[in-house]
């Protein structure tokens, strides 16, 4: 994206779902050795990301479906590359991006290249899917 001659680059992401299965049952130390499996193939997804990002000196954008949590190892990453998190920043709450049932989690992330201001951060609750929508405004202008 170009404005007034700045550029941000956006990567839109949906990273490895821990969903991953035959369709059998299955017992609380197979689901946790899922999700295990399924953040190795995110940590290598975002790795492609932070090799790219580093290599540019553009602002970046990183946003979409982690399928992980804020503190989690692949976010984690990106926050090491010294992207920032858009609703630990601007967010008021624990911000809920996915609901299934008794489930509530924040697994929808918008990180951010640190020269960019963030105006305003918020989730939209929605029933049209299993993930509510987080939004958030920049102003691409230095600080």
């Amino acid at each position: 994206m170009v404005v007034d001659e700045d550029s941000v680059h956006i990567y839109g992401m949906h990273l490895a779902s821990n969903n991953k299965t035959d369709g059998a049952e299955s017992t609380f130390t197979q689901h946790y050795e899922r999700y295990l499996n399924a953040q190795k193939e995110r940590i290598f997804e975002t790795g492609w990301i932070k090799t790219v990002i580093r290599k540019s000196s553009t602002k970046s954008i990183v946003l979409g479906d982690f399928n992980d949590l804020s503190y989690s190892a692949p976010c984690d990453s990106l926050k090491d590359i010294g992207l920032l998190d858009a609703w630990w920043k601007g967010g008021f709450g624990y911000g809920t991006t996915f609901h299934d049932g008794f489930m509530r989690l924040r697994i929808d992330h918008i990180f951010y290249s640190p020269e960019m201001k963030l105006c305003s951060v918020e989730i939209i609750e929605t029933d049209l899917s299993d993930h509510n929508p987080i939004v958030a405004r920049f102003n691409i202008d230095r600080l």
